[in-house]
């Protein structure tokens, strides 16, 4: 026996979902080094994002074919280029699922942070971009519902420091609310059903250290923080390039 599909049903499950996001924000890791008391992130050593082995928690280890060089942090600004490339989903099996993906990319400054100091910090990473970058999101697999889209922005502060041969990124995004919007129901019977999509839980900070030497050497540094809770995958993408 089929169930008479209701819009409203669907709008409940799927708003029930979308708020249950707002509980991850308890869960979810800050995924900041251990050092700053946060948890672990893994390594990615490809631009597709893919998690690769080796290196610490919060640090980004060059391969072998790279020794250390006698390079230290710039003494004159240094532009380099961040990318943004995360694809997270969440959602109940059975229910439905919520997908996120932001793909841009920020020019930032640095700098050796003795070179300059501001309220008695010393600080040596900033940003030169602060535009919105896209934010894409999908609602699918709800019953009786098309695929649903909608589209939001977000933009990050980067700053961090960058002392002898260490540079710290810390990096803090800021999303507008976001929604999507669902086609609904059998036949000539259909309705948009639009559900708000609480995008709060992705403001965590997210911390990146690596070696100012090693990075010049190889040119550029992945990060990836995995998503996890309520269905979770997917996570936080960033690529590093100098």
């Amino acid at each position: 026996m089929t169930a008479e599909f209701s819009p409203h049903g669907a709008r409940r499950a799927a708003a029930l979902l979308a708020a249950g996001f707002l509980l991850l924000a308890c869960s979810l890791p800050l995924s900041l080094p251990a050092g700053l008391g946060g948890g672990s992130a893994e390594e990615s050593g490809d631009a597709d994002g893919a998690p690769a082995s080796g290196g610490g928690e919060g640090q980004a280890d060059a391969p072998e074919d790279y020794p250390p060089l006698p390079l230290t942090c710039p003494s004159d600004y240094t532009t380099a280029s961040l990318t943004f490339n995360h694809d997270i989903k969440f959602g109940v099996e059975g229910m439905g699922r919520f997908g996120v993906t932001v793909s841009g990319t920020y020019k930032i400054n640095i700098i050796h942070s003795i070179s300059y100091t501001q309220g008695g910090e010393r600080h040596g990473v900033s940003n030169i971009d602060t535009g919105p970058l896209t934010v894409r999101l999908t609602a699918e697999d709800f019953e009786n519902c098309e695929k649903g889209t909608g589209t939001t922005s977000m933009h990050a502060d980067v700053s961090g420091n960058c002392l002898d041969d260490t540079l710290t990124l810390i990096i803090k995004e800021y999303y507008e609310e976001g929604q999507v919007t669902m086609l609904c129901g059998e036949g000539d019977d259909k309705e948009e059903v639009p559900i708000p999509l609480p995008l709060k839980p992705l403001e965590e900070p997210r911390t990146i250290t690596v070696s100012y030497s090693q990075l010049a050497a190889k040119g550029s540094a992945n990060k990836f923080f995995p998503f996890s809770g309520m269905g979770g995958s997917g996570g936080w993408n960033y690529i590093l390039i100098l």
